[in-house]
């Protein structure tokens, strides 16, 4: 609304200048004004009227010709399986919308725009993204060309991608970080060429190599130092390292190592155990990675429970079970018991039976109480027993010495 009334302002300034000039000799007379102000009305009306005219009607245009323009590599005919708009079509500015998008989704593209001249001839006009010319590495000296190239994965002859050449310098890092060159640093530019094409930089500084010096624990009482180190696979450096890479700093390793540290004190009974993600300190003489510990109690197993859909009675079943009372809670030994009783099932022909653990910490006591739910499903018999591959020895003599038969209760010992 204030859009039509600037404009109509505007359009009646217009149309007063235009029919009504103030005379040499005078100011006009009252009937002029009158006149004048009655045209100048009329004039921006009319000039409303065209300005506030459909969008679509303006749009109604039956297009001609559809034309590609700027493309240098990417044949034509590739371009015009994205577009929908079509010669004798309607002008349609969410078709071409739709079409601009398609063509920049091929990837072939920088640019993407869309023109419509006044002899209704709609035209794509594109900008190729440059072709890699070549790839220059310079700077590395301990790593080979061959292992950088493969890494940063940019090849010449294809299409420069900025995005894939920068995820590739990263990927290039982390494999100098992964074989000790901690401080290296990899910088990459781009420098176009004749005829749309570019050259990609590498300028490597490795640097100085870093391994292991230390691999220290702070908080750890249960297990020394040594008992730790020997569940991991991250090592100190020692006089092989320059052919072994032993010391060298894997981030994912280490990571991993992590995750088995904290099986091992789980195992223990240590049930509410932290450990913190490992610090990596920089020393004169190498890395020290610090590993702290949150031990927390030891925790033993309280009292066993069976109960679901037994198959036995819960003492015979508990007496199948490694859990007792007064052990220490061994996550390992839990997982043991499911297994054995899931198989003691399964023997039963209750192939799809569930064991779940349900358990009760208490801290008080230092104990956690486990009760063993068992949901045994229905009974699983064999439907048909096939013997396949058999091109000497008849089908019945092997099924002779099978222990299992169609129609009979499932088995997994038997099978």
């Amino acid at each position: 609304m204030f859009y039509l009334y600037k404009s109509w302002r505007i359009c009646y300034k217009k149309a007063i200048s235009l029919v009504a000039r103030e005379d040499e000799n005078g100011p006009m007379s009252q009937i002029a004004a009158v006149l004048t102000k009655a045209i100048a009305l009329f004039l921006a009306f009319f000039s409303i009227v065209i300005l506030c005219r459909p969008l679509s009607a303006q749009e109604k245009v039956q297009l001609k010709e559809v034309r590609i323009q700027g493309n240098l590599r990417v044949e034509e005919d590739g371009i015009r399986l994205h577009l929908k708009a079509r010669p004798g079509d309607l002008f349609d500015p969410a078709v071409v919308d739709q079409d601009v998008k398609g063509i920049y989704r091929m990837g072939y593209f920088d640019e993407v725009k869309a023109e419509l001249s006044p002899e209704a001839v709609l035209t794509y006009v594109v900008k190729e993204k440059p072709y890699v010319k070549e790839v220059k590495i310079q700077g590395n000296s301990q790593l080979g060309k061959d292992k950088i190239e493969t890494a940063l994965g940019v090849n010449p002859r294809t299409i420069l991608d900025r995005d894939k050449v920068a995820e590739g310098v990263e990927r290039v890092r982390k494999l100098y970080g992964e074989q000790g060159y901690l401080n290296a640093t990899v910088d990459f530019s781009i420098v176009s060429v004749e005829n749309n094409q570019a050259v990609v930089h590498l300028d490597i500084d490795e640097g100085a190599r870093l391994l292991i010096q230390r691999l220290s624990f702070e908080g750890n009482r249960a297990f020394p130092d040594s008992d730790l180190k020997g569940l991991m696979a991250t090592k100190e450096k020692w006089f092989l390292s320059f052919i072994t890479n032993r010391g060298v700093l894997d981030r994912d390793i280490l990571t991993n190592d992590i995750a088995i540290l904290s099986s091992h004190y789980y195992d223990h009974g240590y049930i509410n155990h932290k450990i913190d993600e490992p610090v990596i300190l920089k020393q004169r003489d190498g890395l020290e990675v610090v590993i702290r510990i949150e031990e927390g109690e030891q925790y033993r197993v309280g009292k066993v429970e069976i109960g679901g859909d037994l198959i036995e009675d819960a003492e015979a079943l508990l007496k199948k079970v490694e859990l007792t009372t007064g052990q220490i809670f061994r996550g390992s030994r839990l997982r043991n018991d499911l297994n054995k009783l899931s198989e003691l099932y399964s023997d039963k022909g209750f192939a799809f039976a569930q064991v779940e653990p349900v358990t009760r910490v208490k801290a008080a006591e230092k104990a956690v109480d486990v009760a063993l739910l068992i949901t045994r499903g229905p009974p699983v018999y064999f439907n048909r027993v096939v013997v396949a591959g058999n091109t000497k020895t008849r089908d019945k003599v092997i099924r002779r010495e099978m222990e299992v038969a169609e129609q009979e209760l499932f088995s997994g010992e038997r099978v």
